[in-house]
């Protein structure tokens, strides 16, 4: 599995190897596209939660089951609610892996931002 940059400013893809060091250059911060020369920084990774499709409904999906699940406890034996929570928790997650598989289990881009 690979790690790329994704310039900001060009949207370029380049390897993490092809990077130029800015600091060689007398830059205090970030790297260079060798592509258009931009000054860049890291903002993301291709599997953020913030990057990947419904990730945030994901995350709140979660939340509120587990809420809900938590409400009814007392009504519950330990063993039954283990196994309820693993249960929903894998149908829920199941389809998002799914869905974001390319960027779960492919290569990894690494997003960046113009350093002003």
């Amino acid at each position: 599995m690979a790690r790329f940059y994704l310039c900001g400013s060009c949207t370029k893809n380049f390897s993490l190897n092809d990077a130029q060091d800015g600091y060689k250059l007398g830059l205090k911060q970030g790297f260079l596209c060798p592509f258009c020369h931009t000054n860049l920084i890291e903002s993301s990774e291709s599997d953020d939660i913030s990057q990947l499709k419904l990730g945030y409904t994901y995350v709140i999906t979660l939340c509120v089951t587990m809420y809900m699940l938590l409400e009814y406890w007392d009504e519950w034996a330990f063993l039954p609610m283990v196994v309820g929570l693993i249960s929903i928790f894998t149908i829920i997650t199941i389809p998002f892996a799914w869905i974001n598989r390319s960027a779960l289990f492919g290569d990894k881009v690494v997003h960046t931002k113009r350093l002003r």
